[in-house]
């Protein structure tokens, strides 16, 4: 899954985003540093359980024959649709 999550491109974490509203107040509200530091260690976490999952996890793939019917029926779409 980590491989699917860095592929993704996205710099940031995808639950949240933490923007600073209180910057002219930086010396006397540290909420902005708490979350951003709290947002660092929710995207370690993450990428480290991501990390643990493998594909073969998520995903059962087909038998041949399973790929055979969807193959049979997909050309029998596209005639379908090509008559029409």
């Amino acid at each position: 899954m980590l491989d699917f999550y860095d592929a993704i491109g996205e710099t940031q974490m995808f639950f949240f985003s933490v923007e600073n509203p209180f910057s002219k107040w930086a010396d006397h509200f540290s909420v902005h540093d708490t979350l951003h530091g709290l947002c660092g260690i929710i995207e370690k976490q993450t990428r480290n359980e991501f990390r643990k999952i493998k594909l073969s996890e998520v995903f059962v793939p087909w038998d041949e024959d399973t790929m055979q019917r969807a193959a049979r029926a997909k050309r029998r779409t596209k005639r379908t649709a090509s008559v029409e």
